[in-house]
């Protein structure tokens, strides 16, 4: 999954053959700018019964799979933590639940210093 160069072939690995249906289920928590993309503050819930596996992605790096988190059994599919950016992104979740793969996308922009003032990438 990590070595996939897009996040269509990243999706090709999944076990999962059907397509991905889009889901208000899930979060994705997010500063709309960061000024700091070596440490964006991310936030991912899932509130699919029967979530097993969280995948965060996005197009715009190689490889685009940022994180994978397999959920165990019987506890909350939430996950706080920090990834890096080299721009202006959007990002991708897609969840498993249930056998079914779900997804949700939100954009980031980075913010770049000029001049005492924050412009987005």
């Amino acid at each position: 999954m990590f070595e996939a160069n897009s996040t269509a072939e990243a999706l090709k690995n999944l076990p999962e053959k059907d397509a991905l249906e889009p889901s208000n289920r899930l979060l994705i928590g997010v500063p709309e700018i960061s000024a700091d993309p070596d440490r964006v503050a991310i936030h991912l819930r899932s509130e699919l019964p029967g979530t097993d596996m969280m995948l965060l992605m996005t197009a715009n790096t190689v490889p685009p799979v940022l994180a994978q988190f397999n959920i165990l059994v019987g506890t909350e599919a939430d996950i706080q933590t920090q990834i890096k950016l080299k721009g202006t992104t959007t990002l991708q979740l897609v969840v498993r639940a249930g056998g079914k793969l779900y997804t949700a996308q939100k954009e980031v922009k980075i913010a770049v210093p000029l001049d005492n003032k924050l412009l987005t990438e």
